[in-house]
């Protein structure tokens, strides 16, 4: 089922439907851990059912928008597709979930991190687009493509508008398309490849055209 929300505050349904995957990162390796996984699982579940944690969720996606020119006036539809609990520590637990959007006619899949801690609830948005960045490597790409899109913009306020994977996802890696944005509209695409090593040693990745 569908959640509308409007942007001044309609009423907000349930959010059901999503879909459940554990990350390589966060896969439990003896049963405490799985149930770990399945605590911070249940608590982002029921996250997503308090009207507040759904509003955020769409003032966040049309905050984006309006960055990239995409914001619409009217209802926001969203649709959690998918948790993956990402980590657990003492500090705080993160979950990546997955929601897709539709507005205006047009949809679009938003990537956030849900970060529980003593304080309470933290949304962060990823990203939006079908990335198959996590949240570590996300952040570890992100500071060089952003150096990358403002000198092929010439401009210093850029923003990603769209990531796509490019071909299929390999155990040996996998190549996205990144689209970028600058405060004119004009637009930049950047390609980036990832390279996956043996398990525990992390993802190589290269911006073409780019030095690390």
């Amino acid at each position: 089922m569908k959640t509308r929300v409007g942007l001044l505050g309609a009423a907000v349904g349930l959010a059901i439907g999503f879909s459940i995957l554990t990350a390589d990162a966060a896969a439990p390796s003896a049963k405490r851990g799985g149930n770990r996984n399945q605590n911070l699982v249940e608590m982002t579940r029921n996250a997503l059912q308090v009207e507040d944690v759904l509003e955020k969720v769409v003032y966040l996606a049309y905050t984006h928008d309006g960055k990239i020119g995409e914001a619409v006036k009217g209802n926001y539809e969203i649709l959690p597709e998918t948790i993956i609990p990402w980590s657990i520590s003492d500090e705080n637990s993160v979950s990546v979930v997955k929601v897709k959007t539709s507005k205006g006619g047009s949809a679009k899949m938003y990537t956030f991190a849900f970060i529980f801690s003593d304080e309470g609830l933290q949304l962060l948005l990823l990203y939006p687009g079908g990335s198959n960045a996590d949240p570590t490597l996300f952040s570890d790409v992100l500071v060089t493509a952003t150096g990358v899109a403002q000198a092929a913009l010439s401009s210093e306020e850029v923003n990603i508008k769209d990531t796509r994977v490019l071909g299929q996802i390999t155990p040996a890696g996998w190549a996205e398309e990144w689209l970028w944005v600058n405060e004119n509209g004009k637009t930049y695409k950047m390609e980036i490849s990832f390279s996956t090593g043996a398990p525990g040693q992390g993802t190589d990745w290269d911006i073409r055209g780019a030095r690390k």
